[in-house]
Formats: structure tokens, sequence, C-alpha cells
């Protein structure tokens, strides 16, 4: 079996004509025209052979505008306009400015700089050169004179805009095997004109006209691919077009300048004519060119054998590549020289190769000897830690300047039987471009290498590489067994994978895992994904992630949709590679938006919010789905209340959003409007007094401990009157930031350094940001006042030096005793709909009298389908129960629960990456019965048969499981750990009841999942769902659940035990039965921790926080364990 039938491309080579080619309409900038002219005088003299080097400064300038020009975005807005320019070309302007020594000339003197991509790598190398005495005259561009000796790698980039920002001022070259002019500026697309589908249509010649005479006409083009492999990556909004070129076709170009400009009608006719007969030439020399690569290629067995796939001969890649017979012969001998003597191949094997992979005569010789040398150079000594962590854990290979590496004589230490026997199997691991490194099929695979590769071998291979291959096809872990057969370690091939990004392909089958998540492809587009991987930098891993978060990512087109809204995110918002790969990563989904739904996005933060460009781009890095949220149902309702219900001015609207931009995002009526009730009735503040805190401090409404941390801090400053506490925290909102423990520490402190508990006390009431200090600076300020002898009561007084000025905001009416809630449910605050200050505002809002709303609050009426109430009159919630003291028989046991994931999330880490749930439970007796241990070694029977898996040494009362579900995520984790503690609740009273004990348990169960105990708070609700035995859409939506938000698969049972443990009716086609004499509640942690119960004073931790941070990590520890089991 080979690669390639050569019998096919003959026929379809010889059918070639000149009138049948295409042609490329040439057009680059006026800076290029000159330099164009320039090089054809030079090489008018056959002797001279020169690099085209930089222009001169005023041609830089002009292209520069034109480049400017060419990338000004069409969206303005009345009040701002958004820069379209890359943001690295303002900080290099601005660090040019700013440093002037930081020049080509003078940065290095007698040496120079330059940039440029490196195919085998897929990075942007820094090098520089230092001229030997015979090459004094080198103008900084090429490599025909340089030996390896006087080329140095400074430094290599995955972004081409990260490398300019930290070498300003030199020059950028193009890929080696990139001619002048490149492809992207070569070939002129017609987006005007389409077919239905929108294809878009290329400039060609045609064999139609008189006499033979060629004329233009339109064909059908892939664009799509096209772009793919005119690409490099990480370069973003930087068109090849304006990279320097090398001058190495000059043969093959014509002496007429093609890109003469015109003002007349009659001689731009007359460049057009040239255009095309110089078209024309080139691919004459394409045709050649190709018929040259099927005679050296061609062996009598390639014209027996089934090809594996097929290579594309498109003499429109040959012409624009620069590619002619000459190219080609001169590339193939190269090759063979590489082959037979760096890797001592034998002529078949080298003739199998150019067979199976004719692509190879293609490449610039010089990087493909530049992989074969990083594939034999030995392996880096211990010193490089990072290289090190790649070779052992697979990690860190982002981190690591390979190129830098490699030029240092470091590489994947195989040896030369091992390179050659990798390379005679699979010569697609040359490959330079991602469209050309595409590997066989899993059955060819079967085919060639089943007597070296064992299921066992690959079941090896997914077991030590597995994380590396994750995303990728089969026969990437097929081959990567039959390299460790031969004699190949896991350590070297993490470093091949690592290193050398084209060894690793997409899997463009879509597995069951996606399939299940959304609307997919039956084929994934390698070209689509191939674009990703190129504009991005990302990994297959990342990418089976990517789809994994947004399934209707296989769909979308590269060209048409993916690459316009790249550019415009990124050019809009002055984003760098890296920053718009951060974004992606997070929220794959924003590749799916229009132009349009962009721009509507950003003239509302500009207009709406008065937010900068400069906001916007940082709100949207800390949350990327913040331009995806709707104007209408999300977006201004939350603007409205800002504005209107807190009285926050516009002025800090736009500090609110970017300091705090998660905020957009949450409900409104069942987290926001809660809060701020929260806030209102424990510190006796007006609503508009809590838009002050939130001006000043706009993270405080995402803080999920708001109401336990005013609890203790009223014990801690002993403060029983909430006018009190209101004040203290309007002095210093960012009281609620810290953690109880925080403030105990600083309490317990202050109370050592005064030798007073009242003196500590009034000293925090006087100065009550002493508490927003972090603990060693707070010791560091005692220390310091002690040394210079003050009076450490009187050096803690506050001081107006230095204080944060707060929001200043015109006086309102009203009290906060006198606000009116208006809420979809009687008395709550689950689902409030609005915050009047005063009823005359309440019924100016609705519509409805001030008497009718009036008599409402009083009856506990509804008046369409609105409940209005006094904040003062509803029931705090989340209030502790009382024990019921007088019932010494009460059995009253808590359970803390607490789930997590393994691994977490990191912001550069991409949503989709695979997990494992761990279930952490913790048995509390609150000392009211004798036989505690009893009790708990019962509960623990009962948790070893209600949980699947269980970790095995769990000490203590603690109880560690396994997430057995899909999906695992931490909010289904944590819900389930509440499913999973009711289960072990109710087989463990059922198994008491069976033995005759009747006396009655009070269960609380404790988490600090604020997602779970939403769900679960509502106690009516979660009956009414526990009562169907089978739940339905009409029933979720009377119960105001939507079904994407709340997990059902896990509610629903959650609710089902919940309704029996209460004793509620079974429904007919329930076997179960009701438990009589039992009430469970759900409470939040922090509940039992501010009341300080005994058990809380007794944890080794000494602090109730330190409890629950415990419990999470005992959590994440089962999922780890199940993550590395797996």
């Amino acid at each position: 079996m080979t690669l390639f039938t050569f019998t096919i491309y003959t026929a379809l080579c010889s059918s070639f004509s000149l009138g049948t080619l295409p042609a490329v309409a040439f057009r680059c900038a006026s800076s290029r025209l000159s330099r164009w002219n320039e090089v054809e005088s030079r090489t008018s003299t056959p002797a001279v052979h020169r690099r085209l080097f930089a222009a001169s400064s005023e041609d830089d300038e002009i292209a520069s505008n034109r480049r400017q020009t060419k990338r000004s975005s069409s969206f303005s807005t009345s009040k701002n306009s958004i820069n379209p320019m890359h943001n690295s070309n303002r900080r290099n302007k601005q660090q040019t400015q700013s440093d002037p020594k930081r020049t080509l000339t003078n940065l290095n003197q007698g040496k120079t700089m330059f940039i440029q991509f490196s195919r085998v790598f897929q990075r942007h190398v820094v090098y520089r050169h230092q001229p030997s005495n015979n090459d004094t005259n080198w103008d900084g561009i090429g490599d025909a004179t340089m030996s390896p000796a006087t080329v140095e790698v400074l430094e290599s980039f995955d972004f081409l805009d990260e490398a300019t920002e930290k070498y300003p001022g030199i020059p950028v070259l193009a890929p080696k095997d990139l001619p002048f002019p490149p492809p992207t500026c070569s070939i002129e697309w017609d987006s005007t004109e389409g077919d239905e589908g929108g294809t878009a249509m290329a400039t060609t010649l045609g064999a139609e006209g008189e006499e033979g005479g060629r004329v233009l006409r339109k064909r059908r083009t892939d664009v799509e691919q096209e772009e793919c492999e005119t690409t490099v990556a990480g370069m973003g909004l930087t068109t090849l077009c304006e990279l320097k070129y090398e001058f190495d076709c000059v043969d093959c170009m014509s002496s007429t300048n093609p890109l003469e400009a015109s003002s007349s009608s009659s001689q731009r006719q007359g460049a057009e004519n040239s255009n095309i007969d110089q078209l024309g030439y080139q691919y004459d020399q394409a045709r050649l060119a190709i018929q040259t690569l099927l005679r050296l290629v061609t062996t009598p067995e390639s014209q027996v054998n089934l090809p594996r796939h097929f290579f594309r001969l498109d003499p429109k890649r040959f012409a624009s590549r620069g590619l002619t017979s000459d190219v080609i012969n001169k590339n193939y001998n190269r090759l063979t020289q590489l082959l037979s003597g760096t890797l001592e191949m034998k002529q078949r094997d080298i003739d199998f190769v150019m067979s199976n992979f004719p692509q190879l005569c293609l490449y610039n010789s010089d990087e493909v000897e530049c992989m074969i040398q990083f594939l034999i150079s030995p392996l880096p000594p211990q010193e490089f830690v990072s290289v090190v962590m790649v070779a052992e854990k697979g990690i860190w290979g982002a981190s690591v300047d390979w190129p830098r590496l490699s030029s240092k004589g470091y590489g994947a230490g195989l040896t030369v039987s091992q390179a050659s026997a990798s390379l005679r199997v699979m010569p697609e691991l040359l490959a330079l471009y991602y469209e050309d490194s595409s590997k066989p099929s899993i059955l060819y695979m079967h085919q060639q290498m089943q007597l070296y590769v064992s299921p066992a071998s690959i079941d090896e291979t997914n077991i030590y590489l597995g994380h590396l291959l994750e995303g990728t096809p089969p026969a990437d872990a097929y081959f990567f067994a039959f390299m460790s057969s031969l004699g190949v370690s896991w350590s070297q091939l993490r470093i091949l994978i690592s290193a050398l990004k084209l060894w690793c392909n997409c899997n463009l089958d879509p597995t069951w895992e996606i399939m299940q998540r959304g609307p997919v492809r039956s084929m994934f587009r390698s070209s689509a994904l191939d674009y990703l991987r190129q504009r991005l930098q990302v990994t297959p891993n990342d990418l089976h992630r990517m789809i994994k978060t947004h399934s209707r990512l296989t769909g979308y087109d590269a060209c048409f949709k993916m690459k316009p809204t790249l550019n415009k995110l990124q050019s809009s918002l002055g984003l760098t590679g890296s920053e718009i790969r951060q974004i992606l990563l997070r929220m794959p989904s924003l590749l799916g938006m229009g132009i349009q739904s962009i721009d509507n996005k950003l003239e509302f933060f500009l207009n709406e919010a008065d937010m900068s460009v400069e906001q916007i781009r940082t709100a949207l890095l800390k949350q990327p789905s913040l331009i995806q949220y709707s104007l209408d149902t999300t977006l201004r309702p939350k603007v409205s209340f800002f504005l209107n219900e807190l009285g926050i001015p516009l002025s800090s609207l736009s500090r609110i959003i970017t300091a705090a931009p998660a905020l957009m995002g949450f409900s409104l009526s069942e987290n926001l409007r809660p809060k701020v009730c929260c806030l209102m009735r424990r510190c006796a503040l007006t609503q508009f007094q809590v838009g002050v805190l939130i001006a000043t401090s706009p993270s405080l409404l995402s803080l999920s401990k708001i109401e336990p941390t005013l609890s203790r801090l009223s014990e801690i400053l002993e403060i029983d009157n909430p006018y009190e506490l209101g004040q203290i925290l309007m002095a210093a909102p960012r009281l609620l930031h810290h953690s109880i423990s925080s403030l105990n520490d600083k309490f317990i402190l202050l109370t050592k350094s005064l030798h007073s508990k009242e003196k500590a006390n009034i000293v925090l009431r006087n100065n009550p940001s002493l508490l927003t200090w972090t603990l060693t600076g707070l010791r560091e300020r005692i220390d310091r006042s002690l040394e210079l002898g003050n009076d450490l009561f009187t050096s803690l007084q506050p001081s107006k030096k230095g204080r944060r000025k707060m929001m200043q905001q015109s006086p309102q009416e009203g009290n906060y005793e006198d606000a009116v809630i208006v809420s979809s449910e009687a008395s709550s605050v689950e689902a409030i709909a609005m915050i009047c200050p005063t009823v005359s505002e309440a019924a100016k809002e609705t519509g409805i009298a001030k008497s009718a709303i009036r008599q409402a609050i009083q009856d506990g009426q509804r008046i369409d389908g609105k409940y209005f109430s006094y904040l003062k009159d509803i029931a705090e919630p989340g209030a502790a129960p009382k024990h019921d003291s007088d019932d010494e028989e009460k059995i009253s046991i808590s359970l803390f629960v607490s789930g997590s994931v393994y691994p977490g999330d990191r912001i550069n880490v991409a949503r989709g990456q695979s997990r494992t749930g761990g279930i952490c439970l913790k048995v509390i007796n609150d000392g009211m019965v004798k036989k505690y241990d009893s009790i708990v070694d019962d509960i623990l029977a009962a948790a070893s048969s209600c949980f699947g898996i269980l970790v095995p040494n769990s000490t203590g009362n603690v109880i560690l499981a396994v997430f057995p579900l899909i999906n695992p995520s931490k909010n289904r984790c944590e819900l389930f750990s509440l499913l999973g503690a009711l289960r072990v609740v109710e087989s463990f009273v059922k198994a008491r009841r069976k033995t005759g004990d009747s006396r009655p348990y009070d269960i609380k169960i404790f988490s600090d999942s604020n997602y779970a105990l939403k769900l679960v708070s509502n106690r009516d609700r979660l009956l009414r769902l526990g009562g169907r035995f089978a739940y339905s859409e009409e029933l979720l939506s009377s119960l105001n659940m939507k079904r994407e938000y709340v997990n059902i698969d896990i509610l629903h049972p959650l609710a089902r035990s919940f309704s029996r443990l209460n004793g509620q009716d079974e429904p007919p086609q329930s076997r179960n039965k009701k438990v009589v004499d039992a009430k469970v509640q759900f409470l939040h942690s922090m509940d039992s921790i501010s009341r300080q119960e005994d058990w809380v004073k007794d944890w080794p931790g000494r602090s109730g926080p330190g409890f629950i941070r415990f419990l999470k990590r005992q959590a994440r520890a089962a999922a780890e364990w199940q993550y590395n089991r797996q």
C-alpha cells in the first residue's frame, strides 16, 4: 500500500492547458510597487542576487497609513468611536517614541535582528544575525549568506503582536516558503458576487473569446480552503502583504511591473493585459512544475497500489508559491540528501517516502532539515525545569521556547533508526501545513502496523498520553503506540507532541460525548478547525473542549463566519492574540455572533452605559459572556436597576460594569434585589444608600456570604442597633469582602494589643476600615506605633488623610422601613420584581392607586399578578431554626455536604475539558442524644449502600464519594451532594424504624452552595415537585423553573426524597412509603457557623470557615481520586 496514485493525476495534468489555468490579479500596496521596480532593476545583472529589505521611511509611512485605513472599523457612535488599530501596534508606537534607543540599529551594535515564522514549531521566532568579515554588506533579510554560527535565536512567541511588542522596530520577515507577492495579495476576491450558498468568486482566465484570446471570467473557488492555506499562525489582523519578503523567484517573474497603476482607462486596460500575460507565464511554469513533481516521485509501485489519501495538485497553489521545475528539482535533491545522509535511509525507503508524501518537495528544505535535526538531537539536561515537566507530566508545553531549545542543539533524543523508521511508516510527520498533516485511516494503520501494535499497547498509550491525545483521531494513538514499540519513551513522545503541533490532528468524527450536547455535523470541517488552530494557536485538545462547550461550532464556515467575527472583536476592542484566545477558550459561542450583533452591543456599552473602549475590553476579559447578553431582557433592565432603583449616577455605572461585569448576568428578581433587601433590612439603609455602597465597591453584590458576615460583624462589635451597623458599613463598605475567620483574627489581634475587648470595640466602631487591612499589615502598623512610643488607642483612630471618598449622591426621600417590595410571591424576597422607596413611587411605577397598594399590603392580596409588602414585614430568609429543648427524645443531626470537580476552571484553559466530580459528607451530632457513636455508625453504614463508589481511607465521620452521573460540573456536584445526603438520611431513618425506634428526627442539611440552596430554599415549591411521580414541562413552567438551569435529572429525585422525609403522601405509582416523624431542612453552612455551636469551637481548624474549606478540599480530593483512577 502506498499513499499516492499518480495515474489519476497524470491524466489530469495532461489535460491542463494555458487557457484553462486560473489567473491571479495582483494588488499590493504602493510601497511594494517601488520595491518591486527596485529589485527588477537590480536583477537585470545576472550576478546580482539580493534580498528585499525595508522600504524607505516615506514608503513605510504611506504603507502604514494605508493599513490603518484598511483596518478602520465601520462602527462609530455619536459619543465614542472604537479605535480599530491593534493594541500591540499602539504599544509599539508608544515604546518607540518613549525609548528611541530601542531601534534596530542601536539595540545591538553590529548585529541585525528580524522576526520570522517557523512552520516547524508554529511560532514567530526572533533572530539575531552577526555579520562575518566577508558579509559586511548583508542587509538583514534572508539566509543565503548566513552560517549557523552567525544566527542566534533570541526568543519565540505564539503570536506576532507579542514579538513586535517586545522587540519594536525590527523587520518582520515572511515565512521562507512564501514568495513575493504573497497569496493573500495575489488573489483578488469579488465579495459582491456569488452563488446562493455564498461561495465567493475569483478572477480567473478562461478559454472563451475570439481566436483563442483570453478574457476574464468568473468561476467558483474554495475561498475557505485558500484562507486556511495562506494564514500564518497567530498573526491575527496582520496580513501577509504587510511583511518583508525575500526575492528568490526573480526568474519566474516578468520584467514588466504587474502592479503598474494608471489614472487613464486605456493605461489600466494595458496593465490588465500585461497582468494576464504575466499570469499565463506563471501558470505555464506551475504546470511544468507539477509534471516535474510527478516524474520525480512516481515509482512502479505507486502506479499499481491504491492511495491511502490523495494530494490536491492545484496549479494555483504552485503558482502562488512561486514553484517552478527548478525549485522542485532543487528541493527533491536536497531532501534526498537529508534522508539518505542524516537519517541513513536506503533509496527504496526514500522512494517510498517521496511517493507517499509528494508535498515534501514543495517545502523549504531548511525547515525540513530543522525538524529532522530536532528529532535526533539529544534531550535537554535536567536544568530545563519546564522541559522536565513536559517530559514527566505533559504540562507546561506552551511555556517552553522550543525554537530556542532547538538552536542550542537539544531535541527529542530519538536515535537515527527510530526517526528513520517512524518517517518511513508515517511521512506525514514532516508536514509543515495543517492540511498536509492528516494521517491515513485507522483501517490502514491496522493493516500496516498490526504486527507491531497490539490492543494492549494502544490502551497503554491512552493511559500515558491520554490528556495530550484528547480530541485527536484514533490513528494518532495507533501511531504513537508504534513509536513506543520502537523504543521511544513516553517522555520523548510527550516532548514531540508538545513541541511539534502538526504531529496531532483533529478528530473529524463526532463522538457520542459531543453528539449528546447539541446539533453537530456528521463530519467536521477540517479547514475550519485548521483555521482556528492557526489563528488562536490552540491544540486539538482545546478544540475538542470548545466543541463540547458549543457544539454549533462544527457548522461555522471559516472564511464567512469565523474570520469576520474574530477580526471584528479583535480590531474593535484592540485585543491581542493571547487575549482573543483567552476569551474564546472560555466562551467559544462568541464565534457564532454576527457583525451587526457585535456592533449593537458595543454601541450599547459606549452610549447607554457610558463606557470607554478600554473599559469594555477589560470587562470582556473578565466576563467573556458579557457581549452575548440580550439587550432587552438582560442588559437594559440591569442598567435601569442601577440607575433608577439604586440611584447610581451614569458616571459611576461604567466603573461598576468594568469592576464586576458578572453582575450583568445575575438575576434581578432572585439575586440582585434580594441582596439589596438584605442590606436594607440588616443595616437600616435606604436603597439609595445601598447604591452608594455598590458604586464604591461594585463587587459587593457578587458576594454570597453577606448575611453571615453581617451577623458575625454585629457579634464582634456588639451592635444590636441596625442603624449603627449601617453607619459602619457606609464608612467601610469593603468589610463584607473579608471572610469571617479573617475578621475574627483581626479582632483577636486588636484585643490582645489593647489588652481590652472594650477598647477594641471602640476602636473598630470609630475606625472600621481597620478590619479591611490584611492581618500582616495590621500587625506591622501596631508594631510600628509601639516602637515609636505612641499611644496605640490614639494612633488607631481614623484619619482623614488618604481616605477614599464615597460616591456623592443627591439626598433622597424615604426610609428603609417605608420601602415597598413588589414580588410575584407573597412576603418573599425570592422573586422581587421591583424595590420602591415609598408607596407613592410604587404607585407611580406600577400605575396602581396608592390606596389599592396599601390595601393589598394589609390584606396580602395580589393586584395584577403582583404582591406588595413593606420590607420590614418580610421574614428574614435563612433564619436558623431554634432547638426544641423540651423534647429530650428528639434526635437532632446535622449533615454538612460539599461538592467539587477536578480539574477546576482556569482562565487560559478551555471550559470543555474532561472532568470528574466528588462529594463530601460530614455527620455532626448536636449533642442531644447519648448514643452518638451508634448513630454515626448507622449513618456510615447507610452511606455505603447509597453511594455507588466510595473513596477509600475516609477518616472520621467524613464520607467521600464519586459523582456518578454524566457531565460533572461544580453546580451539578453541589446539587447532587444534597441528594446524596437525603438518600443517606432516608435509608438511615427507615432502618431505625424497622428496629422499633419511633423517636422524631430533626435533620438539618448544610451546604455552602448558593446555586443548590436557591433551588431548594422554597419548601412549598419543592414539595409540589416531589409530589409528582414524573415531572413535565408544564409543571416546571408552573413552578417557574427553567429546565436548562435546574438540572432536573438531579432536582426531581431530590424533591421526591425530600417529600417522603417530610411525611407527604406518595403518588399512586410509587412503591416507596413516606417517613413519619421526621423533618428535614436545608440551610447555608454559614448559618450554623455564625451561631458558634459547640462543634464549631471544638473543630481543630479553630474556625467555621476553616471547616468549610476542609470539606471543599475533601470533595476535590475525591474528584481527583476518580480522575486519576480513570
